[in-house]
Protein backbone atom coordinates (compact mmCIF):
# COMPACT_ATOMS: atom_id res chain seq x y z
CA UNK A 1 0.00 0.00 0.00
CA UNK A 2 1.54 3.27 -1.07
CA UNK A 3 0.48 6.76 -0.25
CA UNK A 4 1.12 9.77 -2.47
CA UNK A 5 2.74 11.98 0.11
CA UNK A 6 3.16 11.74 3.84
CA UNK A 7 4.32 14.48 6.14
CA UNK A 8 6.38 12.97 8.90
CA UNK A 9 5.45 13.94 12.38
CA UNK A 10 7.54 13.39 15.45
CA UNK A 11 6.51 10.57 17.71
CA UNK A 12 6.42 12.85 20.73
CA UNK A 13 3.65 14.98 19.22
CA UNK A 14 1.52 12.24 17.68
CA UNK A 15 -2.03 12.10 18.91
CA UNK A 16 -5.51 11.64 17.53
CA UNK A 17 -8.88 13.29 18.06
CA UNK A 18 -11.24 11.27 20.18
CA UNK A 19 -14.77 12.59 20.68
CA UNK A 20 -16.46 11.30 23.80
CA UNK A 21 -20.00 11.70 22.44
CA UNK A 22 -19.21 9.73 19.30
CA UNK A 23 -17.58 7.03 21.37
CA UNK A 24 -20.38 6.81 23.94
CA UNK A 25 -23.40 7.13 21.64
CA UNK A 26 -22.01 6.35 18.18
CA UNK A 27 -22.09 3.14 16.20
CA UNK A 28 -18.95 1.64 17.75
CA UNK A 29 -20.70 1.10 21.09
CA UNK A 30 -23.39 -1.01 19.41
CA UNK A 31 -21.10 -2.81 16.97
CA UNK A 32 -18.38 -3.93 19.39
CA UNK A 33 -18.37 -5.52 22.83
CA UNK A 34 -16.50 -3.68 25.62
CA UNK A 35 -13.32 -5.76 25.26
CA UNK A 36 -13.38 -5.28 21.48
CA UNK A 37 -13.81 -1.52 21.94
CA UNK A 38 -10.64 -1.45 24.01
CA UNK A 39 -8.82 -3.21 21.16
CA UNK A 40 -10.23 -0.57 18.80
CA UNK A 41 -8.71 2.21 20.90
CA UNK A 42 -5.42 0.26 20.93
CA UNK A 43 -5.60 0.07 17.13
CA UNK A 44 -6.11 3.84 16.92
CA UNK A 45 -3.07 4.37 19.13
CA UNK A 46 -0.95 2.02 17.02
CA UNK A 47 -2.19 3.65 13.82
CA UNK A 48 -1.23 7.07 15.14
CA UNK A 49 2.40 6.00 15.29
CA UNK A 50 2.29 4.74 11.69
CA UNK A 51 0.18 7.36 9.85
CA UNK A 52 -3.11 5.48 9.89
CA UNK A 53 -1.81 1.92 9.42
CA UNK A 54 -1.37 -0.94 11.86
CA UNK A 55 1.26 -3.44 10.77
CA UNK A 56 1.02 -6.91 12.25
CA UNK A 57 3.83 -9.37 11.60
CA UNK A 58 2.46 -11.98 13.97
CA UNK A 59 -0.95 -11.94 15.60
CA UNK A 60 0.44 -13.85 18.59
CA UNK A 61 3.10 -11.21 19.11
CA UNK A 62 0.57 -8.36 18.68
CA UNK A 63 -1.82 -9.94 21.16
CA UNK A 64 1.02 -10.24 23.64
CA UNK A 65 2.04 -6.63 23.04
CA UNK A 66 -1.55 -5.43 23.66
CA UNK A 67 -1.85 -7.75 26.70
CA UNK A 68 -4.93 -9.51 25.32
CA UNK A 69 -5.71 -13.03 24.19
CA UNK A 70 -5.13 -14.10 20.59
CA UNK A 71 -8.81 -15.06 20.36
CA UNK A 72 -9.88 -11.51 21.34
CA UNK A 73 -7.53 -9.98 18.77
CA UNK A 74 -8.81 -12.25 15.99
CA UNK A 75 -12.44 -11.61 16.89
CA UNK A 76 -11.87 -7.84 17.09
CA UNK A 77 -10.08 -7.68 13.75
CA UNK A 78 -12.86 -9.62 12.04
CA UNK A 79 -15.45 -7.20 13.45
CA UNK A 80 -13.37 -4.19 12.43
CA UNK A 81 -13.34 -5.53 8.88
CA UNK A 82 -17.04 -6.45 8.98
CA UNK A 83 -18.07 -2.96 10.10
CA UNK A 84 -15.57 -1.34 7.68
CA UNK A 85 -13.49 0.30 10.39
CA UNK A 86 -10.31 -1.07 8.82
CA UNK A 87 -9.16 -2.31 5.45
CA UNK A 88 -6.84 -5.33 5.39
CA UNK A 89 -3.90 -5.67 3.00
CA UNK A 90 -1.22 -8.36 2.86
CA UNK A 91 2.43 -7.65 2.24
CA UNK A 92 3.83 -10.96 1.04
CA UNK A 93 7.42 -9.69 0.84
CA UNK A 94 7.60 -8.91 4.55
CA UNK A 95 4.93 -11.43 5.58
CA UNK A 96 2.76 -8.97 7.42
CA UNK A 97 -0.83 -7.76 7.53
CA UNK A 98 -1.49 -4.06 7.15
CA UNK A 99 -4.71 -2.67 8.56
CA UNK A 100 -5.55 0.84 7.35
CA UNK A 101 -7.98 2.78 9.52
CA UNK A 102 -11.01 3.89 7.49
CA UNK A 103 -11.74 7.62 7.68
CA UNK A 104 -8.32 8.22 9.27
CA UNK A 105 -8.59 11.93 8.45
CA UNK A 106 -11.42 12.41 10.95
CA UNK A 107 -9.08 11.33 13.75
CA UNK A 108 -6.43 13.88 12.80
CA UNK A 109 -6.00 17.24 14.47
CA UNK A 110 -7.02 20.21 12.33
CA UNK A 111 -3.55 21.74 12.35
CA UNK A 112 -2.13 18.49 10.92
CA UNK A 113 -4.65 18.56 8.08
CA UNK A 114 -3.75 22.16 7.27
CA UNK A 115 -0.04 21.35 7.42
CA UNK A 116 -0.53 18.40 5.07
CA UNK A 117 -2.48 20.59 2.59
CA UNK A 118 0.23 23.26 2.66
CA UNK A 119 2.91 20.62 2.12
CA UNK A 120 1.05 19.15 -0.86
CA UNK A 121 0.49 22.59 -2.38
CA UNK A 122 4.10 23.63 -1.94
CA UNK A 123 5.27 20.30 -3.36
CA UNK A 124 3.13 20.71 -6.49
CA UNK A 125 3.76 24.39 -7.17
CA UNK A 126 7.21 25.47 -8.38
CA UNK A 127 8.95 28.18 -6.43
CA UNK A 128 9.32 31.64 -7.97
CA UNK A 129 13.11 31.52 -8.21
CA UNK A 130 12.99 28.25 -10.12
CA UNK A 131 10.50 29.29 -12.79
CA UNK A 132 12.03 32.71 -13.44
CA UNK A 133 9.27 34.78 -11.83
CA UNK A 134 11.50 36.22 -9.16
CA UNK A 135 10.65 39.64 -7.82
CA UNK A 136 14.31 40.69 -7.62
CA UNK A 137 13.97 42.62 -10.90
CA UNK A 138 11.22 44.87 -9.55
CA UNK A 139 12.20 48.45 -8.79
CA UNK A 140 10.67 50.26 -5.85
CA UNK A 141 8.26 53.09 -6.55
CA UNK A 142 9.61 56.46 -5.42
CA UNK A 143 7.23 58.94 -3.86
CA UNK A 144 7.72 62.65 -3.50
CA UNK A 145 9.49 62.47 -0.17
CA UNK A 146 9.58 66.25 0.33
CA UNK A 147 5.79 66.41 0.67
CA UNK A 148 5.79 63.54 3.12
CA UNK A 149 8.18 65.38 5.41
CA UNK A 150 6.32 68.70 5.27
CA UNK A 151 3.03 67.25 6.52
CA UNK A 152 2.68 67.98 10.24
CA UNK A 153 1.79 65.15 12.53
CA UNK A 154 -1.20 66.48 14.44
CA UNK A 155 -2.28 63.13 15.76
CA UNK A 156 -0.48 63.73 19.05
CA UNK A 157 -2.12 67.05 19.73
CA UNK A 158 -5.39 67.20 21.59
CA UNK A 159 -7.93 70.02 21.84
CA UNK A 160 -6.57 71.39 25.10
CA UNK A 161 -3.32 72.33 23.36
CA UNK A 162 -4.98 73.87 20.29
CA UNK A 163 -3.53 77.34 21.01
CA UNK A 164 0.01 75.95 20.58
CA UNK A 165 -0.87 74.12 17.36
CA UNK A 166 0.33 76.81 14.96
CA UNK A 167 3.73 77.25 16.58
CA UNK A 168 4.13 73.47 16.80
CA UNK A 169 3.26 73.03 13.10
CA UNK A 170 5.72 75.71 12.02
CA UNK A 171 8.50 74.12 14.06
CA UNK A 172 7.77 70.69 12.62
CA UNK A 173 7.70 72.03 9.06
CA UNK A 174 11.10 73.63 9.50
CA UNK A 175 12.53 70.46 11.01
CA UNK A 176 11.22 68.18 8.24
CA UNK A 177 12.20 70.60 5.47
CA UNK A 178 15.79 70.61 6.69
CA UNK A 179 15.73 66.79 6.91
CA UNK A 180 14.38 66.51 3.36
CA UNK A 181 17.04 68.86 2.03
CA UNK A 182 19.80 66.89 3.78
CA UNK A 183 18.85 63.65 2.05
Amino acid sequence: MTKDYEVRQSRASTHFKFYSEKYLWGGTRHELKPDERSVWVDFLCLATMNFGDVEIYSRDQSAQQLVISRELLDRSIEKFIKYKKVKRDYCRDEEKEIFSIAKWEQYQADYLKKRDKRAKISQNEPRNAKDGNSDTKNTPTLHNTTEDYIKPQNNRLNKSTSQNTKSHDVTQKKLYKTKANDT
